[in-house]
């Protein structure tokens, strides 16, 4: 999809409202990483504000904390801050509105939610590079597809890196192990949101987990 880039050339994914700001390992050696999600803009696609409100954020807040209640892999929500001041105008629907999209602006309070897990990759971005790569986009592009699936392997499948890793597996190798795995834990996770009656409204590759949990 190449219209709904700042660039028109699909060259991003996102509508820059998240940026990871720390990892770091806990109990057990867990890694977590911790994001931002409506502080402002970042370094990527699509030019928006990069904000958020509290209507979206408490949504996601209490979805991602019944996910991890009913038991389906699922990105943590760490805790919602609004602001007492700052607004941010957003479509929505006037009262009685029988059209489909918003017919209106309005003012709604500025959020920012603070969300925890393993990791953040997302099948996106293994496709961003990878398409880098098919178009050869500069000399570094092949090698730095290799450089996050190696990355994405080591953060997300440890176990499957550390059985490939004694086997002196190949690239090749690798990649067909960790879509082989990367299949099972999907699956499952569908499976999850149908058996709790949960609908992923916008899943699509931007929004899909390498480590097979719900995102966004």
């Amino acid at each position: 999809v190449l219209h709904n880039c700042g660039g028109n050339d699909g060259n991003g994914y996102g509508d820059l409202r998240a940026v990871s700001v720390l990892v770091r390992l806990l109990a057990n050696d867990q890694r977590w990483e911790f994001q931002l999600k409506g502080g402002g803009t970042t370094p990527y696609c699509r030019g928006g504000d990069g904000r958020a409100i509290l209507r979206s954020s408490i949504r996601e807040f209490l979805v991602s904390e019944a996910m991890a209640a009913l038991g389906v892999p699922t990105t943590r929500a760490l805790c919602l801050y609004v602001s007492q001041s700052e607004t941010i105008t957003r479509p929505w629907y006037s009262p009685n509105a029988k059209t489909w999209d918003p017919d209106r602006m309005v003012d709604e309070p500025a959020a920012i939610t603070t969300r925890v897990a393993p990791s953040f990759l997302r099948v996106g971005q293994l496709e961003l590079f990878g398409r880098r790569a098919r178009k050869n986009e500069h000399p570094n592009a092949l090698s730095e597809l290799e450089a996050i699936f190696l990355h994405t392997l080591d953060r997300e499948y440890p176990v499957l890196a550390a059985q490939l890793h004694q086997a002196n597996a190949t690239l090749t190798e690798k990649v067909l192990a960790v879509a082989r795995e990367f299949a099972v834990r999907l699956s499952l996770l569908v499976a999850h949101w149908i058996r709790v009656g949960y609908c992923q409204g916008n899943f699509n590759s931007n929004n899909c987990a390498l480590g097979g949990r719900t995102l966004d």
